[in-house]
């Protein structure tokens, strides 16, 4: 089963953290993955979309699903 955090106990970090904006930082990469290729296996919950998207914020350059 999927999607299924409202169910938890506890409740995930995620609503806890504050939303002012105040305490976030903007994110710099570090480019360890610059040049690199990864592959992800499984995620069927959107986890597989999130770190594609930060593996080429870090400069992967080829990204398999």
């Amino acid at each position: 089963r999927t999607c299924v955090h409202h169910e938890m106990k506890p409740q995930p970090l995620i609503h806890h953290l504050p939303t002012d904006g105040k305490h976030l930082k903007e994110y710099y990469a570090s480019g360890k993955l610059i040049s690199k290729i990864a592959l992800m296996t499984g995620g069927d919950s959107g986890i597989s979309r999130l770190v594609a998207a930060l593996f080429s914020l870090e400069g992967c350059e080829g990204i398999a699903i």
